[in-house]
């Protein structure tokens, strides 16, 4: 049997009232970030993926500078 991952996770994110990460948000105990992996003009898909209930995205291929930007956003809490 063949499983698509990428097919699947499209299923619990495009669902926004019961998908995966609202029912881990729901659940946790405390607030946990969390940041989705993007292709280049993926169709503006950024917003959208905000509004399924991603804090924020970083487009591959990885940028060094970028992604120290966006652990400090969410993990230095001395800056703020």
């Amino acid at each position: 049997m063949h499983i698509n991952i990428y097919n699947s996770f499209n299923i619990f994110i495009h669902n926004k009232e019961n998908n995966l990460l609202n029912l881990i948000k729901k659940d946790a105990k405390y607030s946990i970030p969390t940041v989705i992996m993007i292709t280049p003009n993926s169709d503006k898909m950024e917003g959208k993926y905000l509004n399924y209930g991603f804090n924020d995205y970083i487009i591959k291929p990885i940028n060094k500078n970028n992604l120290n930007k966006l652990l400090n956003k969410y993990f230095n809490k001395s800056k703020k």
